[in-house]
This record gives C-alpha cells, structure tokens and sequence, in this order.
C-alpha cells in the first residue's frame, strides 16, 4: 500500500521511536538491576537497533507494487493496437486472467509489508536480539556468574558470547548498508546471541579440557564457536555421518545449480541458500514479492531469474536450444500462444519454431499451451508489465 503524506507515516514511525526508546529504558532497567555498566549495556543493544532500523525502512520506504489494476493494458493492447473491446472475446479472457494476476499480487504485497507483518517479521526479533546482546555484555561485567555453573574453562562461555557478538554487529552493519537485514537473519541474530555462550562452554567443557593445545589455540576455538557455530556443528555432523554412512550408495541429485542462471553469482548464490532456496527448481516456484521483501535484489531482477529458471525447470531437455533460438524464459514462450490475431495461438511460429530447435511440433505446441496456462508464469508476466510503474 501506498504511503503518501506526512499523516499515513507518522503513526508507524512514533510507533517505532517508542519502541526504540522502550529498548533504551529495557537496558537502563537491566543495567540498574544486574550488569552496573551502562556503556556495556548500551552496546550490547546495538544488534537489537539496527534490526528495528530496517523493520522501519521496509514499511515506510521500501519500494512495493502498487498499481491501479483496473488501468492495466496487456502488452498486445500497448502500442499495438486499441483497448481489447468485448467482441475480441480471446484477448479480453487473457487480459482479465492477466487482470486478475495482478491482483493477486498486489495482494500478496499488501500482506507481506502490513504493518502486522513487519511487526511479526521483526519487531519480535528486535526483543529477542536485545535480550540475547545482554547475555555477553552481563557475563563481561559479571564473569564470577560462572562460577555457579561450575564450568572448568569459564573463558569458554566468555570468549564464545563474545565472538557471537562480533558476528552478529558485523553481518547486521554490512547488511543495513546494502538494505538487506532480512526477518531469518534478524531472528538468526537473536539464536546466534544465545548459542554463542552456550556452544564456546559446550567445547570448553567436553571437547578440549584434556587436549594438548596452548592457551592461545584454545582461547581462539571458543572465540570461533561463537563467531562461525555453523562451521562447528557442521564439522560434528559430518564426522557422524560419514561413520553412519560408510559403505552406502549415494542417491544421483537432479537439481539445477543456482549459479547457471545468468546473473547469479557464488554472493547471490549464498543470500539465496539463506532464504532456503538451494536450486533451480525452487527458486522456479518461489514467491517474488517474499523475495523482494526480504533481499535487496531489484524486483525485475527476481522476476527475470524466475522466468529463467521456470524454462529449465519445466522443458529441462530443450530450455538450452529455446535460449540460442532467442527465447530467454517461460514468459517468452509461453507468448506465442497470445501471438496471433485477438490474441489466439500463432501455430505457423510455432512450427518454425519448433523446426529450428528440432522438436515435435505437436509436442512444442503443447509445451506452449501448458507454459500460457502455468500460474507460476502467469503471475511473473502480469509482474514484469507492471514494473515500469515503479
């Protein structure tokens, strides 16, 4: 939805400073209370601020969708002839299905940035954050806590809590320069806080109190479990599987690398494993308005590597033939069934078509048709006509 005006956005943004300056009395309270030093305190909410920063800018500022639908015209109708009238009964039924498209998803991206949302997504992450950035800032200015515990390496838990604390200011102050501090990276930040402590005492405490490592090498593996857990818990995972593992078949993968789509790189590549999207095919069915919503990629970006991957994911055999022929994705073949006269299939190119890249014609005609009717494509075409209003 649009936010026009300095009435529509007030309320959100006084709404946020009061929770910012909730999470300042939040640490003076917790500082009062337990840990007695406030520029300690002070710091340790620094994650917990730049994660409510970007909640702000996605709501008031973000570029969305917003597009009178009513006024849509198809392409057809665009420079090429007039406003579909009633007669042209099969342009008018794939401009109202196209219509209707767009619908959906200026729907879809009123519900991801309402403010419902973006509270869920992360104003409860930003709770979350603060209270996991005054674990490491209480155990620096208590460290006796520990010795309730009753851990042998105490640094461990330190030295854990605060390489988390290193890597969560880190990725959150690069990810707020590129606008790109998503709702798993910002809730991520809140269990990286905890897991930390938890995993450097975890190693201290089982892992190396009887290994013949100096001091030095030491205080560094408890500072990495906290900066990289992942990296640690991989090492385990792997050591386990690979003894469960021994001597069993490996299952062939069909997939299709993410870095064969043009314009991937192994940087996008990365920020799309964190949106849980690890091949082609996943990402030839994700939703482009979450997308949008979550990375700092251009929208028309993620549209074109959608209707990219739609072609290999669904004609994988001949998608490489289609692209040297000139069609670059699902939405560019599926418009030779819309190419004839109102809008009806034009059955000459696609036996051209068909005779160039040395397939049957009957089964390309009915790859077209299934490409035309796919909701998937349908609603990435209806998005890429829309894009040039933003």
């Amino acid at each position: 939805m649009q936010k026009n005006g300095l009435r529509s956005w007030l309320p959100p943004f006084l709404t946020l400073m009061l929770l910012s300056a909730a999470l300042l009395v939040l640490a003076w309270v917790v500082d009062y209370l337990i840990i007695h030093r406030f520029w300690i305190t002070l710091t340790a909410i620094v994650p917990a601020l730049l994660v409510l920063q970007h909640g702000l800018y996605l709501y008031l500022f973000k570029p969305k969708i917003t597009r009178d639908v009513n006024a849509a015209v198809e392409p057809q109708a665009q420079g090429r002839r007039e406003q579909p009238s009633a007669k042209d009964s099969a342009f008018m039924h794939d401009y109202v299905r196209r219509t209707s498209f767009r619908e959906q998803a200026q729907a879809q991206t009123d519900r991801a940035y309402s403010f419902t949302a973006i509270s869920l997504g992360y104003f409860l992450p930003t709770l979350l954050t603060a209270l996991g950035g005054l674990v490491p800032a209480y155990l620096l200015a208590n460290p006796e806590a520990l010795q309730v515990l009753n851990i042998q390496d105490p640094a461990g838990v330190i030295l854990g809590a605060l390489g988390a604390y290193v890597y969560v200011i880190m990725m959150l102050g690069e990810r707020t320069f590129q606008r790109d501090i998503s709702t798993g990276s910002a809730a991520w930040s809140a269990v990286q806080l905890f897991l930390g402590p938890v995993l450097g005492g975890v190693v201290a405490e089982v892992l190396l109190p009887n290994s013949q490592l100096t001091y030095f090498t030491k205080q560094v593996i408890y500072f990495f479990a906290g900066l990289a857990p992942r990296p640690i818990v991989s090492f385990i995972t792997r050591t386990v599987q690979r003894f469960f593992a021994d001597g069993q078949a490996v299952p062939t993968l069909k997939i299709i690398p993410l870095q064969t789509i043009r314009g991937i790189t192994q940087r996008v590549e990365d920020r799309l494993y964190e949106e849980g999207i690890t091949d082609g095919y996943m990402l030839a069915m994700a939703n482009p308005i979450r997308l949008n919503k979550d990375t700092p990629f251009d929208l028309r970006q993620i549209v074109a590597w959608i209707d990219e991957c739609l072609l290999y994911a669904l004609v994988p055999d001949i998608a490489a033939a289609l692209q040297k022929d000139g069609i670059s994705g699902a939405i560019d073949l599926a418009y030779y069934w819309e190419m004839g006269n109102n809008g009806t299939p034009d059955k000459n190119k696609i036996k051209a078509l068909a005779k160039r890249i040395n397939v049957n014609e009957e089964m390309l005609e009915d790859i077209v048709r299934r490409f035309n009717e796919d909701a998937q494509v349908q609603l990435i075409w209806s998005m890429y006509q829309s894009l040039g209003d933003n």
